[in-house]
């Protein structure tokens, strides 16, 4: 069977061999991968640039990599460049670690600095990413909403070693990085992406350090409370949602009603996909998959499942 990474790469035409058009991680030994984490026992041939911390971004297609760049200068010229909120925070950030992560969002190397950031500055680079990928702008979302929403998430994230505020971004700016310079953005719609985003920010909320397995055998008050069920990924949903009901923090407020609870639907899908029992059956999904019929509901769900796991 085709590892998860393997198989989205053959399904979007390239061999495991080739450098890919998606940005991706390795399997890591439990069979899962994560956006921006390199296994140490997991190698290819054509990874030829790791950066510090593990992190990798495997662009050895040059030609791939300026276009996309190409198609990302165009969304940001459609949609009226990063827009003046960005460019703002860029001046008020001076010579800080934000600025200097606000002028490299292209870069995957600048996650380097997602750990070392205090959590009002890294929701700062969130909100940036956002009007990066022109999806504030094409969608009509109300800025001071979705600002709202991701500080309520920021300190939704508990300080555990792992999965913290700074691993959000992490995992957060891999997604975005997919979208912008890759061809995945050819099958998903403005509303699909910012779905994307929005589960990869909240993949982790509220996460206490423990595994589901702990929280079952323990009878946690959380495994009951979803009664065994993905117990983590449950959790998250709840955070994601009842801060969405906050006022001031609907990440969706400029939507239309139709289109917020479509948005919704799609995170939530998002976030319970990442459960280990979730993920091993997308691998096998995509694995298996013939068809080259990208526009349905299922490949694509399958598509932005594996770009956030």
């Amino acid at each position: 069977m085709l590892s998860g990474a393997a198989a989205l790469l053959a399904l979007l035409g390239r061999s495991a061999a080739a450098p890919p058009h998606i940005i991706f991680s390795l399997v890591d030994d439990l069979g899962s991968y994560n956006v921006g984490w390199r296994n140490a026992n997991a190698t290819s041939p054509n990874i030829d640039r790791l950066a510090r911390g593990g992190t990798l971004l495997d662009f050895t297609d040059s030609d791939e990599q300026a276009a996309g760049a190409e198609r990302h200068e165009e969304t940001l010229a459609r949609h009226g460049g990063p827009a003046a909120g960005e460019a703002a925070m860029v001046a008020a950030g001076g010579s800080t670690p934000t600025a200097a992560v606000l002028a490299r969002l292209d870069d995957w190397d600048c996650a380097e600095l997602f750990q070392c950031m205090p959590i009002d500055e890294l929701a700062k680079v969130a909100e940036a990413l956002f009007y990066r990928a022109g999806l504030v702008q094409s969608l009509g979302l109300s800025a001071d909403s979705l600002r709202g929403f991701i500080s309520g998430v920021a300190e939704r994230y508990e300080d555990n070693p792992y999965h913290n505020f700074g691993h959000a971004l992490c995992v957060f700016h891999g997604c975005f990085l997919a979208l912008t310079m890759s061809r995945l953005k050819r099958y998903v719609s403005d509303l699909e992406a910012f779905a994307l985003l929005i589960a990869a920010l909240c993949h982790d909320v509220g996460h206490d350090g423990m595994s589901n397995a702990f929280h079952v055998n323990t009878l946690s008050p959380r495994a009951l409370r979803y009664s065994d069920f993905s117990v983590q990924e449950m959790h998250h949903c709840e955070q994601m949602a009842t801060l969405a009901l906050c006022r001031g923090s609907n990440y969706a407020a400029g939507l239309s009603p139709q289109a917020q609870r479509d948005v919704r639907k799609l995170v939530i899908a998002l976030i319970l996909s990442t459960e280990m029992g979730a993920h091993m059956k997308s691998v096998s999904a995509l694995s298996n998959l013939e068809s080259d019929d990208f526009s349905t509901p299922e490949v694509k769900l399958l598509l932005l499942s594996a770009t956030l796991q």
